[in-house]
């Protein structure tokens, strides 16, 4: 018996709502005639002032719709444009580094020339230095040579 009633429950839970719902029903009548359901009868004026406002909605949603389209293109179209601007400013300032760069290598290229090309007389002065050197240790031991005579 329980378990009968319980089923009975459920089943009674699991049986869906809507199956009890009415399907919308829209009939035209004319004066006179009765009516095949309960319910509203709208008169045509009535009907078309549902209707326009019904478009006056579909209306407005698609200006919203449309402005909001128009507010996201701009501001993506400015954040394109920012972009846009940024890279031509990085791009002139690698321009620039990079005249810059190459006006220092050009530079320096000429400094090593100049110095390449210039007459090195180091190595005169160090063999002079060395011939001297050489000469007055010999000197100096000829006169102690002598002098110890």
């Amino acid at each position: 018996m329980i378990r009968h009633t319980i089923a009975s429950i459920l089943i009674i839970i699991m049986v869906p709502i809507n199956i009890y719902a009415q399907t919308p029903k829209i009939s035209y009548l004319k004066t006179g005639t009765r009516a095949p359901f309960a319910g509203y009868l709208y008169n045509p004026e009535a009907q078309a002032e549902f209707e326009s406002k019904l478009n006056l909605c579909e209306q407005s949603c698609e200006l919203g719709i449309g402005i909001a389209l128009r507010k996201q293109e701009a501001k993506h179209t400015l954040e394109v444009e920012i972009l846009r601007s940024e890279f031509k400013i990085s791009e002139q300032k690698n321009k620039d580094l990079l005249a810059l760069k190459e006006g220092e290598n050009k530079r320096l290229v000429k400094a090593y020339e100049k110095k390449v090309n210039q007459k090195d007389y180091n190595v005169l002065y160090a063999i002079g230095g060395y011939i001297a050197g050489v000469a007055t240790a010999i000197l100096i031991f000829y006169a102690s040579v002598k002098v110890a005579q």
